[in-house]
């Protein structure tokens, strides 16, 4: 049963192999946060090919955004980390999404520049035991 924004992007990449990897980020992934209505998803996908992903097809998935910044930055984790696509969005009500997307060779850039990064679902492997939905 699909019950979260995340379950539902994971639901999503299990279907298209260009989707290699999804992390989180943030206070989701903060034991010490206590989670409210203002808590927001900081999800990132990582893609073979980055070109072949639409950003807003993805956001649309989840509902139907009112408000969306896109911002495309380099090295947004760290040197090396390569070239990323976000999208602050906002949907009805409290509800917030940060949905980033860049190449599968910034994984590892992105799990050394923060502790808070992780790692919570893996094409062919699935959810990782540690994901917090």
């Amino acid at each position: 049963m699909i019950t979260t924004d995340l379950d539902k992007l994971i639901k999503l990449a299990s279907d298209n192999k260009n989707i290699i990897a999804i992390g989180t980020e943030g206070a989701s992934n903060d034991s010490t946060q206590i989670s409210d209505e203002w808590t927001d998803l900081d999800v990132t996908l990582f893609v073979r090919e980055p070109a072949r992903e639409d950003g807003w097809w993805w956001l649309q998935q989840l509902g139907e955004p009112t408000i969306v910044q896109f911002i495309e930055t380099q090295d947004l984790f760290g040197p090396h980390s390569g070239r990323w696509f976000s999208w602050l969005t906002r949907y009805t009500g409290t509800r917030r999404i940060d949905f980033k997307m860049t190449s599968v060779q910034a994984e590892a850039a992105y799990l050394s520049n923060d502790t808070l990064n992780t790692i919570v679902w893996r094409q062919n492997k699935g959810a990782s035991p540690t994901a917090q939905n």
